[in-house]
């Protein structure tokens, strides 16, 4: 099971935003995603893959836990993450 911290917040326009970002174990890798499906809640699909390129640094010069941000036009919770091994993402509190 992947840990990751998952946040919701408003954009401009009503529009919803959902902030997915790994655990330091992670760090080096990059995320995608795979698919969205929004019926009784949200839930989005990603991937988890080895990075081809070379990653940011964070402020003191480390590289930086994967994250990627999805625009929703709402957001139906509970929302739930999964990764296309078949992981479910623990929300990290």
């Amino acid at each position: 099971m992947m840990i990751a911290t998952i946040e919701a917040s408003d954009l401009i326009e009503g529009n919803k935003q959902v902030h997915i970002k790994l655990g330091e174990e992670y760090k080096g890798k990059d995320i995608k995603i795979n698919d969205v499906s929004q019926s009784e809640t949200t839930e989005i699909i990603i991937e988890v893959t080895e990075s081809s390129d070379k990653k940011e640094l964070d402020k003191s010069g480390r590289v930086e836990a994967p994250f990627v941000k999805v625009g929703l036009r709402e957001i139906n919770e509970p929302i739930s993450v999964n990764a296309t091994e078949g992981d479910k993402i623990q929300r990290h509190e």
